[in-house]
């Protein structure tokens, strides 16, 4: 009888542990599924894949950013290259968000001009827009000839049209036509590494400052959340720079003080002795 009750004892485990190792295989699973969404969002390989664009941009002061890498050389820039403030624009050209601000980042640059220097750089969110890195690409391909800022604006201007086409870089290519570009240079380097490469270091830059979202705005180094990016919200940040680091008008010193009240006693006694 003890034999038989071993025996169904160890029959029933023996029916018991796949269930076990299934659950087990369950739970792990859930496990890592729960880690994955938890990590960072950045792949291994360094591109973002940040899915903020614009709505939760509290981004705080970058205490890195005098260290982080340089991004592509020579740099896109509007304005005066040695001028004491310095705005950097990190955008997404499939990013609505960076659609919207466009407009206002171009009447900031035509309120400063050579007063700032006002730096573009690439940041594609490439798993939340899957076309933004092409036409990343396709802004560096113009740039080759000249064209940067005009293929910029034609990709933020038509975001719309381009973002939800399937062959969207049929429709770059005809955006380099209409820009007077020459079409068979313009698809080459679209396919090269150079145009790439670019955007890639403009990518690693942002990933450096830990970027989450776009646009992401600095100026002199201090960022500003995405509700500060109006015209009035620039300015003041801007002014409040000039005003920071204009060079102040030198005061005289004592001795200086001294040797002007003197000459000026002098002068005024001359002329009381000359008008006797």
């Amino acid at each position: 009888m003890a034999n038989e009750k071993q025996t169904a004892a160890a029959e029933t485990n023996k029916n018991t542990v796949p269930f076990i190792i299934i659950g087990l295989i369950i739970l792990t699973t859930i496990a890592g599924i729960y880690w994955i969404s938890q990590s960072g969002e950045k792949t291994d390989n360094g591109n973002n894949t940040a899915a903020n664009s614009g709505a939760n941009s509290t981004q705080e002061p970058a205490n890195n950013y005098a260290n982080a890498p340089a991004g592509a050389l020579p740099e896109h820039f509007k304005g005066s290259e040695s001028a004491l403030v310095v705005v950097e624009e990190f955008a997404d050209y499939q990013c609505p968000a960076c659609g919207t601000t466009h407009p206002i980042f171009n009447e900031i640059n035509s309120i400063y001009g050579s007063k700032i220097k006002f730096v573009f750089r690439n940041y594609p969110l490439i798993q939340a827009h899957p076309k933004a890195y092409d036409a990343a690409v396709a802004a560096e391909a113009a740039g080759f000839q000249d064209k940067f800022w005009e293929m910029q604006n034609m990709l933020f201007s038509n975001q719309g049209k381009w973002s939800t086409e399937a062959d969207h870089r049929k429709t770059f290519e005809e955006y380099a036509k209409t820009l007077g570009l020459d079409v068979d240079k313009f698809k080459t380097d679209s396919l090269g590494l150079n145009a790439k490469n670019r955007v890639d270091t403009d990518m690693r830059r942002g990933n450096a400052l830990d970027l989450r979202s776009t646009p992401s705005l600095y100026i002199n180094g201090k960022s500003l959340v995405f509700e500060q990016m109006t015209v009035e919200g620039i300015k003041a940040a801007i002014d409040a720079e000039l005003a920071r680091v204009s060079p102040k008008a030198e005061e005289p010193s004592a001795d200086e003080s001294n040797a002007n009240a003197t000459e000026t006693n002098n002068t005024s006694e001359e002329k009381e002795n000359g008008n006797k």
